[in-house]
């Protein structure tokens, strides 16, 4: 068994339909087309699969959704140029990062009034390249800032955290760690809905 790391973006839970379009936004275009109706009954075509399959999925009484992805980002930092040596560049000169498995759970165990999207690498490599490159996180805080998110962090297989973007700030804080033992003493940080 590789490594699964993931990337965990938390936004609040009126906002899963503008981050799957924040999402849609950010993907190659070549992965799929699946109706998705969201909780509230907000209907969504997704440039992903699900199951590698494009059937519709009606999440409007479900707790989760799980959706196969893929992200276009730079390749301007050490980390991806190895990773993608091979030139499959778009004209931005962004590679296709994926697939990511993205699993929406509704109602995050962080905190009620949050969704979690959960964004696990496919690959130990990936696993790797999400924990390094700068690019990689700079794609996810900038997912997160444009899903109207609150934080996002790089999940070790819950052998430990790392907090990456909180409340507006970049950060670096390491959980558990001096300043946070667990996830929920992140998730006490984000601001209550009303």
């Amino acid at each position: 068994m590789g490594l699964d790391y993931s990337y965990c973006v938390f936004v609040p839970g009126g906002n899963v339909a503008r981050a799957l379009t924040e999402l849609a936004a950010l993907a190659p275009g070549d992965q799929g087309s699946t109706e998705v109706v969201v909780p509230g009954g907000k209907r969504l075509t997704l440039p992903f699969t699900s199951g590698f399959k494009t059937d519709p999925i009606d999440c409007s009484a479900s707790a989760r959704l799980s959706l196969d992805t893929a992200i276009l980002i730079d390749v301007d930092d050490d980390e991806t140029r190895r990773y993608f040596s091979v030139p499959t560049r778009d004209e931005h000169g962004r590679a296709t990062l994926g697939y990511l498995y993205l699993t929406v759970t509704f109602v995050s165990q962080m905190h009620p009034q949050y969704a979690e999207l959960e964004f696990t690498a496919a690959t130990t490599d990936m696993s790797m390249l999400m924990e390094n490159s700068a690019s990689v996180q700079s794609a996810f805080t900038a997912f997160t800032i444009a899903s109207g998110g609150v934080c996002c962090w790089l999940d070790r297989e819950w052998t430990s955290l790392e907090v990456r973007w909180l409340n507006g700030e970049t950060r670096r804080d390491t959980v558990p760690g001096p300043r946070y033992a667990t996830g929920l003493d992140v998730a006490a940080e984000w601001p209550a809905l009303g």
